[in-house]
């Protein structure tokens, strides 16, 4: 089944402040498998058949999109130079890390 913005559960993921990006992580990575988007944090964008890229760019696009609207907006400054889940995922990751320039995704 394609995800769907209508059965998107946010609910229980307390937007990323800066604090408690351990638990956040967690919770994320539990809500994208639910949606299967996880395997999409380890993939760039594939080489396949334009019908296959198109399902693929639409699921990654959702991907990153439960990301974005996981992050509170001090955080969430250049949302469109994120353009895949993996790299959403890696920007946060090494925003996060200790002594990482907050409120910026680089």
């Amino acid at each position: 089944m394609a995800p769907s913005l209508h059965n998107l559960h946010l609910e229980g993921v307390e937007k990323l402040n800066g604090n408690k990006y351990a638990t956040w992580r967690v919770k994320m990575e539990s809500l994208l498998f639910f949606q299967d988007c996880w395997d999409l944090i380890s993939m760039d964008r594939p080489t396949r058949s334009e019908e296959e890229l198109s399902k693929w760019d639409k699921k990654a696009m959702f991907a990153v999109h439960m990301i974005r609207l996981s992050v509170k907006d001090d955080i969430l400054s250049h949302p469109l130079d994120v353009k895949t889940p993996k790299k959403a995922w890696e920007t946060l990751r090494i925003s996060m890390s200790p002594g990482a320039p907050r409120g910026k995704w680089h």
